[in-house]
């Protein structure tokens, strides 16, 4: 049956699985805390449910996990683009963060660092001896550092806490983690305000311009029209090689009619 004992003003719960007696920190100095910790311990057991209790996991096993899981989820790229922010994140902690693609320059950030940064200032990170000693004040450190010495945008500043919240309530639901408190420490960080994207059209004679210019090649001439015209992106469409005659094949879901709805 479940006790406690005290070691150096901390109470620990110990009791015994498998025949072998195992001892976890209930992190207080407090008896009356560390009674109610015990009380919900006992409760669990005797519903055969999972311990109450926050584990103690290391962030690389955590971040390693996470990535494994991602790359069978996600395509390829998205998946990439998502281990980019962690590696931010937490730094190269551990092989699956690693760059294998690219070298690492400081040309390779999205944005440039801000005139007057130290370069040679080791970037900031979130660190902790374990992975469910997060806190919230940690992660909005990071990323407010990351703004205010690199000029991040709101957008990505707000990707970084999109992905951080990912992982987290992936550990929280499906690797085992049990959080303090069973709260996503990313949760309370507040989103920065996005300003609405700037849209820029072509002028009647840039569009003239750009026709004069394909006059020698009508059937691609024709295309760029219908893209123009169209309102769409080079990427909401595609050349089909199969057919009879060359077309574009244009995907609905990407129109900008159907993105208005």
């Amino acid at each position: 049956m479940a006790s406690l004992i005290q070691r150096s003003d901390t109470y620990y719960i110990t009791d015994r699985l498998s025949g072998r007696i195992i001892r976890r920190s209930l992190r207080t100095d407090s008896l009356q805390l560390a009674k109610e910790r015990l009380r919900k311990y006992q409760s669990a057991e005797i519903r055969g449910v999972d311990s109450p209790l926050p584990t103690r996991t290391p962030i690389a096993q955590v971040v390693a996990r996470y990535v494994a899981h991602i790359r069978t989820r996600k395509t390829a790229k998205s998946a990439q683009t998502d281990i980019y922010y962690l590696r931010e994140a937490f730094g190269p902690i551990c092989e699956a963060l690693t760059v294998t693609s690219r070298r690492l320059s400081p040309l390779a950030r999205k944005r440039p660092l801000k005139p007057g940064q130290d370069r040679r200032r080791r970037a900031l990170v979130i660190e902790a001896a374990c992975f469910e000693h997060v806190v919230t004040a940690q992660v909005s450190a990071f990323i407010t550092g990351n703004v205010q010495s690199r000029g991040l945008a709101p957008k990505t500043a707000n990707r970084y806490r999109e992905v951080l919240h990912r992982l987290f309530s992936w550990a929280m639901n499906e690797g085992g983690v049990k959080m303090p408190g069973d709260k996503n420490p990313v949760s309370k960080v507040l989103r920065y305000k996005e300003t609405a994207p700037e849209i820029r059209f072509l002028t009647l004679r840039q569009i003239d311009e750009q026709l004069a210019a394909l006059q020698d090649q009508p059937q691609l001439q024709s295309m760029v029209a219908v893209l123009i015209y169209a309102g769409l992106r080079w990427t909401s469409s595609s050349t089909s090689s199969t057919a009879r005659y060359p077309a574009i094949r244009i995907g609905a879901s990407d129109t900008p009619s159907v993105q208005r709805r």
